[in-house]
């Protein structure tokens, strides 16, 4: 089956799950009481204390050797993850020596060779594909490690994101690049215009590299699948938009599902039927939860997604609430990785996906009921109001020491150390 016609059968699936799904309020594992959260704001300012002055310390600026200053920061990011965000230690340790520390040195290192005008925020914002990436190449069973394809996909999603997203670009010109970009994922012969065309299509060519057209369809047919999915979600950006005026839910569950589909496909090369149907939902909770996390942004740029739109009328309590319980029915339900190793493998994506959603509902606490937000901050390590001053207090400091023009920028020095 073509890909496109099989993300519509999916995309008409997952809506039945998602208006099937109960918008109460979802049960958890576990609450905090204040004096839990105080204890846990105590205890992680002084982290970041800690992290922050090793950091400022700069070690890769006078040695090449980073083992020992790479220990120390894993020592203290093992507290956060084990102690503080109670992970768990099997969780913690895989993300520090399960090969994601490589990956992502070796990526950002791939990224300022690529392109040496990128920006910190962006290549973040790529690598935020690539541990999801990560994630899949575990559950897959395959060995967790850093790929062309795997690095081209990722950086193609800020670039061309970022580009439709735009508002200093017209609707003309993004529907003009996404035929050339349409043609070129096709494997036609197309010629880039601009420098930024040279740029994507360079990335595409890096995916054929390592898979070749004639061996791998379903690769071809899932990219071709998530541009289809891009380009209609510029529908999202025409203005303000009743729920009867364009279908928000079909558009983002098609967008998130085919991302995810064409990640598992660039891992795996192919996939069983029951192994697409899995990572189509996981795509469509990624953008849910990404929507959930910028609604002001997309409200105020009236961006229309199914956070936005609702927010701009009712309390988004009940939509939160369903994505809570969307996940967990995905998570619990899933008979395709049911073997140990995949079932902790989901114990973390769950217990990640948890705190993701709590931090989206804090720093956005305006868009949602009072009661709802007292209720749900009862679930949270940290109070609510810790939290937003946390997001506040991060992005200050990662402004000031990861946008430096230093020889080897510090995003760098930290990746290698963790990486050895």
């Amino acid at each position: 089956m073509n890909c496109i016609y099989k993300v519509d059968e999916l995309k008409s699936e997952y809506l039945k799950e998602w208006w099937n799904t109960s918008a109460e309020f979802p049960v958890f594992d576990k609450t905090y009481s204040p004096e839990c959260q105080k204890f846990a704001e105590k205890k992680m300012d002084s982290i970041i204390d800690q992290l922050l002055a090793e950091v400022r310390m700069n070690p890769g600026s006078i040695q090449k050797d980073y083992s020992a200053w790479g220990l120390r920061l894993k020592k203290l990011l093992r507290v956060i993850g084990d102690e503080i965000l109670e992970l768990g230690g099997a969780g913690t340790e895989k993300l520090l020596k399960g090969g994601y520390c490589k990956v992502t040195s070796d990526f950002i290192d791939k990224a300022r060779s690529f392109d040496s005008l990128i920006k910190t925020a962006d290549i973040f914002q790529a690598m935020r594909n690539a541990w999801i990436m990560n994630c899949i190449q575990v559950m897959l069973a395959r060995e967790v490690e850093f790929t062309p394809a795997m690095f081209a996909y990722s950086m193609l999603y800020p670039y061309t994101d970022n580009y439709l997203d735009s508002m200093d670009v017209s609707f003309e010109e993004k529907k003009r690049f996404g035929g050339s970009f349409k043609l070129k994922l096709a494997g036609e012969p197309v010629k880039a215009k601009n420098s930024f065309e040279t740029r994507i299509f360079k990335l595409v060519e890096m995916i054929e590299a390592q898979y070749r057209r004639e061996s791998y369809p379903q690769v071809y047919e899932g990219l071709l699948a998530i541009h289809d999915a891009q380009q209609k979600s510029l529908s999202q950006q025409k203005g303000l938009l009743s729920p009867y005026e364009a279908d928000i839910p079909g558009i983002s569950f098609a967008k998130g599902g085919s991302s995810v589909l064409a990640d598992a496909f660039l891992i795996n090369g192919f996939l069983t039927e029951a192994q697409e149907r899995f990572m189509f939902g996981f795509g469509i909770f990624l953008q849910l939860s990404d929507d959930a996390q910028d609604v002001e942004i997309d409200f105020r740029n009236q961006h229309m997604t199914m956070f936005s739109q609702t927010a701009g009328k009712w309390n988004l309590d009940a939509v939160m609430s369903k994505l809570f319980n969307f996940m967990f029915n995905l998570l619990d339900n899933d008979k395709c990785f049911i073997s140990p190793q995949m079932i902790e493998q989901k114990r973390l994506i769950r217990s990640s996906c948890v705190l993701l959603l709590i931090g989206a509902a804090a720093n956005n606490s305006g868009k949602y009921s009072k009661d709802y937000i007292k209720r749900l901050e009862r679930y949270s390590p940290f109070s609510f109001g810790y939290l937003r001053k946390l997001y506040k207090r991060a992005g200050k400091e990662f402004d000031t020491l990861f946008e430096k023009n230093d020889t080897v920028p510090m995003d760098s020095l930290i990746a290698r150390a963790l990486s050895v």
